[in-house]
């Protein structure tokens, strides 16, 4: 159980929780858990087009500040562009 509140702290950002209520600690780490996951499934998708490395943390932190490359911004552009036209 330690370990996963340290997984948590450390993988999730979520430092503190805000809400003391059973309702809102839920709530806080299903968000987190679902932003991680999906911050996860993009940089994996993206990764398999574009040839310079990048760690997840690395595109983490430059993707929440809008400094990825071009290269990784094209990639993600163009992902994001075929998933729209998969669906419809």
């Amino acid at each position: 159980m330690e370990s996963f509140f340290q997984w948590i702290k450390g993988e999730l950002n979520v430092p503190t929780l805000f809400g003391t209520s059973p309702n809102a600690v839920f709530s806080q780490l299903f968000i987190a858990l679902l932003t991680y996951l999906l911050i996860k499934w993009t940089f994996s998708e993206i990764k398999k087009k574009v040839r310079k490395h990048l760690s997840q943390k690395g595109f983490m932190s430059m993707f929440i500040c809008d400094a990825l490359p071009i290269d990784w911004r094209n990639a993600l552009s163009e992902w994001l562009y075929d998933l729209r036209h998969e669906v419809y």
